[in-house]
């Protein structure tokens, strides 16, 4: 930004202001003044302001740089060439050949390219594909024009798409399924340089081919990118598609005729282009496959999403009515939403941790009132009408093609933003303010109009490079600490799902135990999973951390250091012994507990550095999980794991001696799951040490504190988090949960009674924000209980009961799928509806009378089920499972009925 600064302080005619210029500034202006005078939470607000500063940054810079031809130029053959990478990449995700697979997030059925979300890609190819459309659609005409027949180079140029597609596509797939896959640095540098060399053979081809391979190569992604957004499955983004498509078509005919290409009258042909547009439409619906029909046919008010959507704006809609002006601060409605939003929202199934409100506009007016919304509004609609007036007047062929793509792209966001919150990322925001600043440059490039808003910039050239060099430093910090504060809080997210997926894999391992069949190929199963357990999950992915991580924690030791310089020397040589720990260089069991040692005797040195004493908390959580480590190798499972091995090498293993193995292995596995918690926490801890508002840290490290069986330490975090963000998510309900437990294992009687009160108080606080929220009513339950507070214990059963009934209904009327996947949820409510039942003391005639129901309920679904042909959608095992499922349930609440008193 500073150098496109200085390119204007050097101009003889300095910087013109347009109109986009203008309604983009006032909108910054007032959303940096809500952010800073408005917001409670200006810690958040200042993340998002400084994300948003960047953008605008971007726009001016890039409306002025794209008043030169030879910028577009570059821009547009840029986009070109990315539509083949991006969309190629997502055409083999559908066919089943992913390269990457993203943490498992791929999928065949919603592709997603590189983009890690289907609607972000959705959302991104609103912007590719009407580059890629008017660039076909320009080539087209010059080929129309064109004299020369060129078939035979037509035909050439699909051929070496295809070639080049194919080859670099299957290098791609087979580095991909080396050893260890992107495990290995120079694996992740090849696809890389293959993507680099992709982009120089595309631009050769395009500079040397030129037309031919143009048109066959533009066509071929514009094919292929409609087939892309309709598997993204994002409704949102085929609502954005059609009056792109439309305002695209409609300025082509005009175009046409206005140059006299062809002979139709205007209307005439924006009429048989409609009708075209919508036959076309029609054939495509009735060839689609059935899992995208279904996906149509599911724009349904009933349907969950849309009920989701429904309660989520209803709560977006409180926010604005109790704040319509000036909204709650930038930014800010993750935090704000909790207080606002229906007490029936779970019901819903609408996450405790709303982060968004599924449209840009009462997002944006919730967060910034309606005076921001007005002026959000203000650039779309400018936009527009400047987009028309540009279209109308421009008299140069390629400015036309260019401005046309800006505008159908915009205006399709726009729309798809309306259901979406696409534009909070940066994916899809940052591609908004390039698209608004090219066609910016655009229009200072051949109006007259805004030659009074020249500005030429008088301050002294030094003065600007001195700011430059300031602002820039400290914006590289500013923007290395959020980056960082993000980093974390994904990183701290990826080791809890981590662990799910170790418990996953521990489930498998007992299954297999317990089956005790004893074959080789058992054997090798159970031997499998035993050094799954201890290379990949222990060695692998659970002892080390990253290079991030240990430089943040360097960045500690170097101020005990700095604090205490006598030990300076001590405090660096212990950061290198646990590099070499995370790294499993430390074997020596000798070794390990003298590092383990010294390591603790930091954290229980007092510093008279306070903000040392304080960051030292975020830190001693290194002590638990080297502890963690330590103690999972000194379980002897690896030594025993080994001689399993041998014996299987041998042919002689048996079931006894894999038995034995599993007592080792028990107490390896209790230290792996705690290794586990400590490091999320040491990932969410440093996300704090970064940026102490970094909310979702602390709320997540306090769960990880829990896990760990550290309730003091979980209750500090929710009370630091409720002194930055009150009401912040199930924040109550969890300190409820706290308190109980400490309740449960204190041992005098008089701070028992008083963790007891607090537990029902911070529970009917989760109450009043989520009455419909089973959980806290059970454990509240549970707490009247203990108190002798009968009447209320009764009053919160009587509530489960009639709650977890009705959810019992809803999902016994699932289809087989859904069954299967649901069954411990409906075991589970089985459960709670029985004790519900007794503790609410539930009249013997209406319990009688809600199991016949349930039964009559089951009764049906089983016939359903059974009647129903689901055209090979589902397996015939899952269907049969579901059916065992319902019937085994039947079975239970019939016995269960027979034992009900007739009194």
């Amino acid at each position: 930004f500073f150098v496109f600064l200085l390119r204007i302080y050097l101009k003889t005619d300095g910087y013109k202001f347009s109109s986009l210029d203008k309604c983009v500034l006032i909108y910054y202006i007032w959303l940096v003044i809500n952010g800073i005078f408005i917001s409670n939470f200006r810690g958040e607000s200042f993340h998002q302001l400084f994300k948003l500063t960047s953008y605008i940054l971007i726009f001016l810079a890039v409306s002025e740089v794209a008043q030169k031809l030879m910028f577009r130029r570059l821009f547009n053959y840029f986009m070109i060439t990315l539509a083949g990478a991006l969309i190629s990449y997502g055409i083999m995700q559908k066919l089943g050949y992913d390269v990457f697979q993203w943490e498992n997030a791929s999928s065949s059925r919603r592709i997603l390219s590189t983009f890690g979300n289907s609607i972000f890609y959705a959302n991104f190819l609103l912007f590719l594909l009407p580059i890629v459309l008017t660039n076909f659609i320009k080539q087209l005409i010059k080929t129309i024009k064109s004299d020369k027949d060129e078939i035979i180079s037509y035909f050439v140029s699909f051929i070496i798409i295809i070639a080049v597609f194919s080859f670099l596509a299957f290098i791609a797939y087979r580095i991909s399924r080396l050893p260890r896959a992107f495990s290995v640095e120079w694996h992740r540098h090849a696809i890389l340089i293959l993507i680099g060399i992709y982009f120089v053979i595309n631009y050769l081809f395009i500079v040397f081919l030129k037309r031919s391979y143009l048109v066959v190569y533009l066509l071929t992604m514009t094919i292929f990118g409609l087939f892309s957004i309709v598997f993204t499955l994002s409704r949102g983004a085929w609502l954005g598609l059609i009056p792109m498509l439309i305002y695209i078509l409609y300025w082509v005919i005009f175009y046409l005729t206005k140059n006299n290409f062809i002979k139709i009258n205007f209307k005439k042909a924006v009429t048989i282009g409609m009708l075209a547009l919508i036959v076309l439409g029609i054939l495509l619906l009735l060839i689609l496959p059935e899992d995208v029909k279904r996906r149509v046919r599911n724009i349904k008010f009933s349907s969950t999403t849309v009920q989701v959507r429904f309660t989520i704006w209803k709560g977006a809609l409180n926010m604005i009515k109790k704040r319509p002006v000036t909204g709650y601060g930038t930014g800010t409605f993750q935090l704000n939403f909790p207080k606002n939003r229906p007490d029936y929202y779970s019901t819903k199934t609408v996450s405790n941790n709303t982060i968004n409100t599924h449209s840009e506009y009462l997002q944006t007016a919730a967060n910034t009132g309606i005076i921001g919304l007005f002026l959000f509004l203000a650039i779309g609609v400018y936009f527009v009408i400047a987009n028309i007036k540009y279209l109308k007047n421009v008299q140069n062929f390629k400015n036309f093609f260019f401005a046309l793509a800006l505008g159908s792209a915009i205006i399709a966001v726009l729309i798809h933003s309306l259901w979406s919150v696409s534009m909070r990322f940066t994916s899809t925001v940052i591609y908004f303010y390039i698209f608004l600043g090219l066609f910016n440059g655009m229009i200072k490039e051949n109006s007259k109009e805004n030659e009074k808003f020249r500005n030429k910039i008088n301050f002294p050239i030094y003065i600007i490079i001195i700011l430059g060099i300031i602002v820039s430093i400290y914006w590289i910090n500013t923007s290395d600490k959020f980056y960082k504060r993000d980093y974390f809080i994904r990183q701290g997210m990826i080791s809890d799902e981590l662990k799910t997926r170790v418990m996953s894999d521990n489930s498998k391992l007992m299954k297999d135990i317990r089956n005790a069949k004893m074959n080789r190929q058992n054997d090798k199963n159970i031997l499998t999973l035993y050094l799954k357990m201890y290379k990949f999950w222990f060695k692998g992915k659970g002892l080390g951390l990253r290079e991030r991580e240990l430089n943040v924690i360097k960045e500690f030791f170097k101020k005990l250091g700095r604090c205490d310089p006598a030990k300076k020397y001590d405090y660096l040589i212990l950061y290198r012994d646990l590099e070499k720990f995370s790294m499993g260089k430390i074997k020596d069991p000798d070794k390990q507990h003298k590092f383990l040692n010294d390591l603790n005797l930091i954290f229980n040195t007092t510093f008279k550095d306070k903000k040392i004493e304080k960051e030292k908390e975020y830190f001693s959580v290194l002590v638990d999980w080297c502890f963690y480590a330590i103690e999972a190798e000194a379980s002897g499972f690896n030594a025993n794991v080994d001689k399993l091995l041998a014996l299987y090498r041998q042919q002689k293993i048996s079931y006894s001696d894999i038995k034995n193995t599993n007592l080792y292995y028990r107490k390896f596995f209790q230290n792996l799951q705690k290794l586990y918690s400590a490091k999320t926490v040491i990932l969410y801890n440093l996300g704090i040490f970064v940026d102490p508002y970094t909310y979702d840290c602390h709320y997540k490290r306090a769960s990880a504190f829990f896990d760990l069986e550290k309730y003091n330490e979980a209750l500090s975090s929710y009370k630091e988090l409720s002194q930055i963000a009150p009401n912040y998510t199930q924040i109550h309900y969890n300190m409820g949960v706290v308190y109980r437990k400490l309740y449960k294992s204190e041992k005098d009687e008089i701070k028992k009674r008083t963790l007891l009160t607090k537990s029902i108080n911070e529970l009917e606080k989760s109450k009043k924000l989520n009455p419909y929220f089973i959980n806290t009513r059970l454990i509240l339950g549970n707490d009247y209980q203990d108190a002798e507070r009968l009447k209320e214990y009764h009053a919160e059963n009587e509530f489960v009961y009639g709650r977890v009934l009705e959810t019992l209904l809803k999902k016994t009327i699932y289809n087989p799928k859904a069954i299967v996947l649901n069954k411990n949820d409906i075991i589970r409510d089985f459960r709670i509806f029985v004790t519900a039942a007794r503790g609410g003391k539930i009249d013997n005639g209406k319990y009688r009378s809600d199991i016949t129901t349930l039964l009559n309920a089951i009764e049906q679904n089983i016939k359903n089920i059974s009647e129903t042909d689901y055209e090979g959608k589902i397996k015939q095992s899952t269907i049969k499972n579901g059916i065992l499922i319902l019937k085994q349930l039947q079975a239970t609440l019939k016995q269960l009925k027979d034992k009900i008193p007739n009194e």
